[in-house]
């Protein structure tokens, strides 16, 4: 587990067998036990500051920590473990689109065994995922870590005019759960497990939403957003035949049809937060 004693770790060391080798690091934010990825790129930073408008900044709320790397892929109904480092992909593209990129590890370096999970229909393995999800990282305590440390050091580092959140899978819920605070200017879920009506008549901001085999229809969604004034700003797909977690940790990219969803996500992202 991560503690206060620590400071900064190159992502790229701690990947040094991973097929993607992130450009950020590891820092665990002053005063706290909880760790960022992020990019600390002081030249750029600088170049920022000159733009009175600022750039967007980015949460990422993604269910894998920073102790476990590994990304489990299906092949042939055999499971195999990769070392990958998906995700951080997907911060590094949104960081080189100019926006700042934090990542926090809400499982504080320890989470949930990947040999584990999915829990599918477990009954006794479900109900202690839940228990422990559950005194780790509850909406609360995600919350509290947002908005009493992560805010904080965001407008530390550059004071920016508009803050999103983006989630994959379990993030995905909880990116929408977190849109019903009027503080992001806007959200993302790349799949949304257990997504329900409730969560999206609660939201406030615009969002893009990226239906996948399992979650609630994107149609649904939009049904739903469409009595919001910021309806025609929202952003709705759909990779049906992609599982939950296509995006990150059960996604398989060696797989044409995986490969080409994510790219297709990454492309319409980006479009999306750029028009924020």
């Amino acid at each position: 587990m991560a503690t206060a004693t620590e400071t900064k770790t190159s992502a790229a060391e701690i990947f040094s067998t991973a097929s993607y080798k992130p450009l950020g690091i590891i820092e665990t934010l002053p005063g706290s036990d909880l760790s960022v990825y992020w990019h600390e790129d002081k030249e750029k930073a600088k170049e920022k500051e000159k733009d009175s408008k600022g750039s967007m900044a980015i949460i990422i709320v993604f269910f894998v920590g920073f102790r476990l790397r590994v990304t489990t892929c299906f092949v042939s109904n055999k499971q195999k473990k990769k070392k990958k480092s998906a995700v951080f992909h997907l911060c590094d593209e949104l960081y080189a689109q100019g926006c700042m990129v934090a990542m926090p590890d809400f499982f504080r370096g320890d989470p949930w065994p990947l040999e584990d999970y999915p829990v599918g229909d477990d009954v006794k393995k479900s109900e202690l995922y839940n228990a422990w999800r559950e005194s780790v990282a509850s909406d609360i305590l995600v919350r509290k870590d947002i908005f009493e440390k992560v805010f904080p050091w965001i407008y530390h580092h550059n004071n920016k005019k508009s803050i999103a959140v983006i989630g994959i899978g379990w993030g995905g819920l909880q990116a929408l759960k977190l849109a019903s605070d009027d503080r992001f200017a806007c959200a993302a879920a790349i799949s949304a497990i257990q997504l329900d009506d409730a969560v999206v008549d609660r939201i406030l901001c615009p969002i893009f939403y990226w239906e996948a085999n399992g979650d609630i229809s994107k149609d649904k969604v939009k049904a739903i957003l469409d009595k919001k004034k910021f309806a025609k700003k929202c952003v709705y797909n759909t990779s049906s035949d992609q599982a939950q977690g296509f995006f990150g940790t059960l996604g398989n990219r060696s797989e044409a049809e995986t490969k080409n969803a994510v790219n297709a996500v990454l492309q319409q992202l980006k479009k999306f937060l750029k028009s924020k």
